[in-house]
C-alpha cells in the first residue's frame, strides 16, 4: 500500500465517511514529513484540525467525534500527571468541555493537538490547587464503601485528627448532600465518596457515560450552590446561617 493510500485510509478511519479526501490525505502526509511524527498521528492532527473548523460551523456530530478522538489521550494525559483515575476522570471531563467550548479560539486548526495540550494543562494545575474531594471534605485518602445517604461511608472521608470542627464540617456536607435530588446525590457519591470513574458510575447506574458527566457537572454547581447558601465554603470554617 503507498503511503497516499495509507494516508487516505487512516483519514477516513478517523474522520468517518463524510471526511475531506481530496486534501486531508495529502496535508497529513506532508505534516508527517515537517514534524517527524507517524503517520497516523499526523492524519488525527489534520482530522481533528478538519472535525474543530466543522464544529464551529455548527455541523452536528462534529464535536462528538472530537471528544471519541481524544477523549482516551487526554485521560493518559491526566493519568500520567495525577496518578488518580478519579482525579484524571475529572480532569478530562473539564478539559474536553472547555476545549469544546473554545474551538473558535483555535487558530490553527492543524495544531489542535498542542492546543489541546495547553488547555489540560491549565485545568490540570487548577485541579492540582484545588480538588473536588479535598475541598469539601478534609481527607480524601480514604475510600471505604456507603451508599448515597449514608453517613457512615462519608465518615471515613476525614482525617483521624479532625476533630469538632470537622465533625461539624461533615454534618453539613451531609446536609448539603441531603438537599439535593436523589440522582444527583448518588452521582456525587459514587464520584467523590466511592471514588468509582465516570464509566464505572454508567455501568452501575445504567446511565450512558455522556448524561453521567453532564448530569455530575450540574450536581456539582447544584452542591456548591446549596453549600454556599449554608455558610459552607471550601476548606474553610463553616458560618452560622440559617438552612
Amino acid at each position: 500500500m503507498s503511503d497516499q493510500e495509507q494516508a487516505r485510509r487512516l483519514c477516513r478511519d478517523l474522520g468517518g465517511p463524510e471526511v475531506d479526501l481530496w486534501t486531508l490525505p495529502t496535508r497529513a502526509l506532508q505534516r508527517a514529513e515537517s514534524t517527524g511524527r507517524s503517520l497516523r498521528e499526523a492524519a488525527l492532527d489534520v482530522v481533528s484540525g478538519w472535525l474543530a473548523t466543522r464544529a464551529v460551523e455548527g455541523k452536528k456530530g462534529a464535536k462528538d467525534q472530537l471528544t471519541e478522538l481524544w477523549h482516551a489521550e487526554v485521560l493518559r494525559w491526566c493519568v500520567w500527571n495525577t496518578r488518580s483515575s478519579v482525579d484524571a476522570e475529572d480532569v478530562a471531563h473539564d478539559v474536553l468541555i472547555r476545549a469544546l467550548g473554545r474551538l473558535d479560539r483555535l487558530t490553527r486548526p492543524d495544531g489542535f493537538r498542542a492546543w489541546l495540550w495547553a488547555i489540560t494543562w491549565r485545568v490540570l494545575r487548577e485541579h492540582e490547587r484545588r480538588p473536588w474531594r479535598k475541598r469539601w471534605l478534609l481527607d480524601g485518602k480514604d475510600r471505604d464503601e456507603g451508599s448515597p445517604g449514608d453517613e457512615s461511608g462519608l465518615e471515613h472521608q476525614l482525617a483521624p485528627d479532625a476533630g469538632i470542627e470537622g465533625r461539624q464540617r461533615l454534618g453539613l456536607v451531609h446536609d448539603v448532600l441531603q438537599a439535593l435530588p436523589l440522582r444527583e446525590r448518588t452521582l456525587l457519591w459514587h464520584a467523590y465518596v466511592d471514588g468509582r470513574t465516570r464509566r464505572q458510575i454508567a455501568e452501575v447506574t445504567g446511565l450512558p457515560e455522556g448524561t453521567v458527566n453532564r448530569q455530575l457537572t450540574r450536581a456539582r454547581k447544584r452542591f456548591r450552590k446549596e453549600a454556599e447558601r449554608r455558610g459552607l465554603q471550601p476548606g474553610a470554617t463553616p458560618k452560622r446561617v440559617n438552612a
